[in-house]
């Protein structure tokens, strides 16, 4: 068909009209071929569009939450911070239940020997001044040791 050749209907003869026709068969096979391949790569690329589409949507909102993630992530790493500065400011050194009970005894020993001391300076006192009132020394008179002596 590299050369164009004019059909006019008033030189052709039956001849001429059936290959006309034939070649106007096959002209409308090849055209309906292409219409059916054009038609299947179009639904083609529409799929491949929603494809791209849906690919490009999920992407979009996967960044969205990687990003959404980074700072909660970045929130939550200060708050822990907060937290530990917070825990090691109001931290009350802690005494051992063992250490406690030690401490304990030792000021009641501490206070037992303190009454006990306490007790015994007291009665000691008590003694020195029971003897210094019996053995209270009287003012001499002359003649009274005298009187009392047998002679």
């Amino acid at each position: 068909m590299g050369e164009y050749i004019d059909w006019s209907a008033r030189d052709c003869d039956a001849e001429c009209a059936t290959q006309v026709i034939q070649t106007t068969l096959e002209v409308s096979q090849s055209a309906q071929h292409a219409a059916t391949s054009t038609a299947e790569a179009t639904v083609a690329l529409e799929s491949v569009t929603y494809i791209i589409n849906d690919i490009q949507d999920i992407s979009e909102e996967t960044e969205g939450q990687v990003i959404q993630l980074r700072i909660d992530v970045r929130q939550l790493s200060e708050e822990i911070n907060l937290l530990k500065v917070s825990i090691d400011d109001s931290m009350v050194p802690t005494i051992d239940t063992s250490v406690l009970l030690l401490v304990i005894s030792t000021l009641g020993a501490f206070t037992i020997c303190l009454v006990a001391c306490l007790g015994v300076i007291g009665y000691t006192s008590y003694i020195e001044n029971k003897k210094r009132r019996t053995v209270q020394p009287t003012k001499k008179k002359k003649g009274y040791i005298r009187n009392k002596l047998p002679c």
